[in-house]
């Protein structure tokens, strides 16, 4: 049994505001299993991270996330001081029970809807080790930024389709509904992006992209099968770099992608990689990470094997 405190980090705002109701519906299951349990709702962008390195800095926890990718990755931010990637506290483990609009990270790891078994799991500290992607860029003021990434970070149309979902009211389509009419839509607003890429040292090459996908995890944008051999604990990124397709032909490979066999496509190319270096050349190149719009390139993507221990 596991004697480690348990911070359980609450995103009321987050699935349109109906996580707060999954919370009091999970809430007896979880505190009988997790006895010494602190509760903590967050209140602001920015939130959980501060609230996760406060805990962390008196001593190991466990972290139980109830939200989303957005939530996901502002607490796991919070194992570690800024611009580091040694964990404040490596005893201490996370686990996070799925509320959210995109939920992506829990298509790879499904006890995440199963909230009865994960804190079984819990108790008994059923860990493993977790890779995370550290994600060096530029922020919209400019300067250079460094955060982790969870689940998927990519760079073209994935930050372009972040900003303008973010932009519009949540709730009034189904999360895969919303991304996908939004995607087409950046395909006829945008052409393909010139960048330069560099992977594990080797070669600059130069590119037409629509997308770089940086995958630990396998589903992105409220459940396209992007990269469907990621494996959050290999030690390797898993790269997916879609090429210059015009809209429609990049419409109809979209089902490909869905199936989780974009592979299968010219213009889709797979690989692995340590470090991945994505300079722009000549236009604003767009980056989220876990579904949230961050910044832009200059990215550099640089796994981080085992950086967590993770309950999933």
């Amino acid at each position: 049994m596991t004697s480690l405190p348990t911070l359980v980090v609450l995103n009321p705002a987050s699935s349109s505001g109906r996580t707060k109701k999954r919370w009091l519906a999970i809430e007896p299951i979880v505190r009988t299993a997790l006895p010494n349990l602190t509760l903590y709702e967050t209140t602001g962008p920015g939130d959980a991270t501060a609230a996760v390195r406060r805990a962390l800095q008196t001593g190991p926890h466990h972290v139980l996330c109830i939200g989303g990718d957005g939530t996901n990755h502002e607490v796991i931010n919070g194992f570690f001081t800024e611009g580091q990637t040694t964990a404040i506290s490596p005893e201490s483990t996370f686990s996070f029970v799925v509320s959210g609009t995109g939920g992506d990270f829990a298509r790879t790891y499904p006890t995440a809807q199963d909230p009865e078994n994960l804190v079984k799991r819990i108790a008994e500290n059923d860990h493993r080790p977790m890779d995370l992607i550290n994600c060096t860029f530029t922020g919209d003021d400019g300067g250079e930024r460094s955060e982790l990434c969870i689940n998927i970070a990519s760079l073209g149309l994935g930050g372009w389709v972040c900003r303008r979902v973010d932009s519009r009211p949540k709730g009034w389509l189904p999360a895969d509904a919303l991304f996908f009419f939004t995607s087409v839509e950046a395909l006829f607003k945008t052409r393909p992006f010139p960048v330069r890429l560099r992977v594990d040292g080797g070669e600059e090459r130069a590119l037409q992209i629509r997308n770089v996908v940086a995958a630990n995890g396998r589903f992105q944008g409220g459940g396209m099968e992007i990269a469907p051999d990621a494996d959050a604990a290999d030690g390797e990124l898993d790269l997916v770099i879609s090429g210059p397709f015009a809209p429609f032909s990049m419409i109809w490979a979209s089902r490909l992608i869905y199936r989780g066999t974009g592979h299968t496509h010219p213009l889709i190319n797979m690989e692995r990689a340590r470090r991945v270096e994505v300079l722009p050349d000549g236009q604003d190149v767009f980056l989220e990470m876990d579904g949230e719009a961050m910044g832009r390139a200059p990215v550099t993507f640089e796994v981080v094997p085992s950086a967590v221990r993770a309950i999933v």
